[in-house]
């Protein structure tokens, strides 16, 4: 008798398993199923979102394109005042280099 309640518990056991792995299962099929709509439902907000970004980078490339106009000549006389020291001395090193 003894021998017989230890198969039906190892059976109970195997069945108990099997539940479990299609328990397991079917929450995966149900997540892939949510996900699946989630994307599907979604999308438009998606979408929206990459239009704002488009959007936003053009705008951000307009007001960087002013800025480089109105401020790129006044950057440029800036550096060539600081700059003409600079390109004398790199003369005078040149002369020098090649007048030994």
């Amino acid at each position: 008798m003894e021998v017989h309640d230890a198969m039906f518990g190892l059976a109970g056991l195997f069945v108990l398993i099997a539940l479990a792995g299609a328990a397991l299962a079917a929450f995966v099929v149900m997540a892939v199923l949510f996900k699946l709509v989630f994307k599907v439902a979604l999308f438009p907000v998606m979408l929206g979102f990459v239009a704002l970004k488009v959007m936003l980078v053009a705008v951000a490339a307009l007001i960087g394109l002013v800025v480089l106009t109105l401020v790129g000549p006044v950057l440029v006389l800036v550096a060539l005042v600081a700059g003409l020291p600079l390109l004398l001395l790199g003369g005078l090193v040149w002369v020098a280099v090649h007048a030994i």
